[in-house]
């Protein structure tokens, strides 16, 4: 049966899940992937209830502003940690508001995207730009790159922190979804929301992990990112917060030194003061 996955708390461990454990309620990369030291645009996003990756697809240094491509899925994101083990981040992102797909599906996993609006960024942060539908040729063979921190291997894997990659080949595609076959390797439980990349020339992210068998051994399915790249990505990145930054906002992007809060910040403190 095909199940989300999504990882479960990064505080503590939890037994492995049943195959129809629609949660996946599992610890933490990719089934049999190596090390990744090199996308340092994937993220981990955790949540309350558990954890997935993530792709920084834009940023806004002006403004400390960045945005992150992830699962609809996942639970609601508290902090984006980046770096190469997520335990010990480069950084910590505050998030400032995030949005669902408006049409996602979480019986049939269809649109399974959500948006991520994150403060702190830089002109360093690093960045892999969502695909756009002009750029999209993936079909059945086509070799993409899967990235994230789930499970690692051999299936059915065990606990993970640490991001992975591995090389996968289609299986096919539709409008809206991409399919893979991975008897060698794979996502897992916490690779949800991570991307497929796509190989040669400039790397874009072209699916969002989504769902799979539950021994992450046999076949996955992640969102195809061109189908709502012009509905619903860069409307979310073009639009505004949903409302003024809080303190607590703010603060990230004063100490990363981006100082682009430093009058909230100070309206803050002479207001405890």
């Amino acid at each position: 049966m095909a199940v989300a996955w999504l990882g479960a708390s990064a505080l503590g461990g939890c037994a492995a899940p049943a195959a129809d454990d629609a949660l996946g309620q599992d610890t933490r990369a990719i089934i049999n992937g190596a090390p990744d030291t090199t996308h340092q645009a994937v993220v981990a996003v955790l949540s309350n209830g558990g954890e997935c990756t993530g792709t920084i697809i834009h940023k806004d240094p002006a403004q400390g502003i960045g945005h992150v491509i992830t699962a609809a899925h996942c639970g609601a994101p508290v902090p984006v940690r980046p770096g190469n083990d997520y335990q010990s981040p480069s950084a910590t992102f505050n998030v400032v508001d995030w949005a669902h797909h408006p049409n996602y599906d979480n019986q049939s996993n269809l649109f399974d995207f959500k948006m991520v609006r994150i403060t702190g960024v830089t002109a360093s942060t690093p960045v892999i730009a969502a695909l756009p539908p002009a750029q999209d040729t993936l079909g059945s063979g086509s070799q993409v790159r899967h990235v994230g921190y789930g499970k690692s291997g051999p299936a059915p894997g065990s606990n993970n922190s640490i991001r992975r990659h591995i090389v996968g080949t289609l299986s096919g595609t539709n409008n809206s979804q991409i399919f893979y076959d991975q008897p060698a390797g794979g996502p897992c439980f916490g690779d949800s929301g991570g991307p497929e990349l796509t190989i040669g020339g400039s790397e874009r992210v072209a699916g969002v992990i989504s769902y799979g068998d539950g021994n992450c051994a046999q076949a996955g399915v992640s969102g195809r990112v061109s189908s709502v790249y012009d509905t619903f990505i860069m409307p979310y990145i073009n639009g505004a917060p949903s409302g003024p930054l809080t303190c607590d906002q703010c603060y990230p992007s004063v100490t990363s030194g981006q100082g682009s809060c430093v009058a909230q910040v100070d309206t803050c403190l002479n207001t405890m003061s």
